[in-house]
């Protein structure tokens, strides 16, 4: 299968994409399969981010293999999202076009 096509955009335009594309929800009644890539425990507090969070990146895949979103989340002791509550797309594969952050890696 070839290389998708690569289309930078801003934190604004990914998250305007995967919010108006309900992967969310689609998340949420998985849809997709996941795999935890980073998982750490935050040792510095900020705001809406209470003690003993973890600070996660996490891939979800569709059921061919194909990586189709990766998010950062802030997971709190409860299981509820800190921060902004929300996951925050990192990358996502949409209408095969690979949306990335400028300043993103995926290796």
């Amino acid at each position: 299968m070839p290389e998708p096509p690569v289309k930078f955009v801003s934190e604004e335009e990914i998250r305007k994409i995967f919010n108006d594309n309900n992967y969310i929800s689609r998340i949420k009644s998985k849809e997709f399969t996941k795999e935890t890539i980073y998982n750490m425990h935050v040792t510095r507090t900020k705001p809406r981010i209470p003690r003993c969070s973890r600070s996660q990146i996490i891939s979800y895949f569709d059921k061919e293999g194909q990586e189709i979103t990766r998010i950062h989340r802030y997971l709190k002791r409860d299981g509820t999202l800190g921060g902004s509550g929300m996951p925050d797309p990192k990358a996502l594969f949409h209408d095969n076009i690979l949306y990335l952050l400028p300043d993103i890696s995926l290796a």
